[in-house]
């Protein structure tokens, strides 16, 4: 392999041969990513480098206590108290900086003050941006909670990511206990019967399913896959609703209507007994009919038509 090597510059000289040291310090301060200013302790600027110049404006010769009367106060108490100072926020020309203020002091006397500054208009965009993502979590993990039907969140290999209180509820399980559980093993192990989060992973689809927990008691489950750019499955999204209430409700109303049915069935008859102890002359089997199907449409709220010559009993 061939050495390379740098060859040093020489520092530009003046005609004595000395380094021009005051170029050679803007070369330095225009190196930096920075912006860096030098003041003097009336406010003076008295040397800048580039980014400062372009972005603010700022130029040897430009009194910052006129230009910017805060960030004067701030550095002439740096000066006044000989203590370094930072965090100093200066906003100007639609940017956003950090500065930090040095002292500068030249035997034992203050002579100025050295000011670097950071843009931070990114971060600070950033910040903002993470604030709202924040706030927005904190939405979303409010109405995730407040939910009154189950939640379950797994990854694209049906890892337990979450689950809400109601899924805690419904389920007789901690959190703690299932989040980082594989949905396999919980299977496996009779947590489940069935896997919704399983089977849309298989699928590739939304699927739904009813399910029996441990407890015996019935869910209703709907899972939803959640896709990445590449169209892979990465999250499984489940809500489960307890039906089980539900279903013994449904059941016991069907017991009722039942009841209901029978207790008819038993009024109708005692009614057709009724009718058979009364004094009501019929002979023929068309006007007894004609009585037993009275009896039955009564348990009917319709308007009933009874035709026939005056005499024959339509009044009875």
């Amino acid at each position: 392999m061939a050495n390379t090597s740098l060859t040093p510059l020489p520092f530009p000289e003046e005609p004595d041969g000395l380094p021009d040291w005051q170029a050679f310090s803007r070369a330095i301060l225009n190196a930096s990513h920075s912006g860096i200013f030098v003041l003097n302790a009336s406010g003076r600027v008295l040397i800048s480098n580039h980014i400062i110049q372009i972005r603010l404006g700022v130029h040897s010769g430009s009194q910052i206590d006129t230009m910017l009367p805060e960030f004067w106060k701030t550095a002439l108490a740096a000066m006044d108290q000989r203590e370094y100072v930072t965090g100093v926020p200066l906003s100007l020309k639609g940017a956003t900086f950090m500065a930090r203020i040095g002292p500068m002091i030249w035997n034992s006397s203050m002579i100025g003050a050295l000011c670097i500054l950071d843009d931070v208009t990114e971060l600070e965009q950033t910040i903002r941006k993470l604030h709202s993502y924040q706030a927005l979590s904190r939405e979303l993990d409010t109405i995730i909670d407040a939910s009154t039907d189950g939640l379950w969140i797994c990854d694209g290999e049906a890892n337990v990511l979450r689950l809400n209180p109601a899924s805690e509820r419904i389920n007789n399980v901690q959190a703690s206990e299932v989040i980082g559980r594989n949905m396999r093993d919980l299977q496996r192990e009779g947590f489940v019967d069935r896997s919704v989060t399983l089977e849309v992973i298989e699928s590739g689809k939304k699927v739904n399913l009813m399910q029996r927990t441990r407890e015996k008691r019935k869910l209703m489950l709907s899972g939803t896959p959640v896709f990445d750019d590449q169209g892979r499955i990465m999250r499984v999204v489940v809500t489960e609703k307890d039906i089980t209430e539900i279903d013994r409700l449904r059941r016991e109303l069907e017991e009722k209507e039942a009841m209901q049915d029978q207790f008819r069935h038993q009024m109708l008859e005692m009614q057709l007994k009724t009718l058979e102890s009364q004094h009501i002359i019929a002979k023929s089997p068309e006007f007894h009919k004609i009585l037993q199907q009275a009896l039955r449409v009564s348990r009917v709220d319709s308007t009933i038509l009874i035709l026939g010559e005056s005499g024959t009993g339509k009044g009875v």
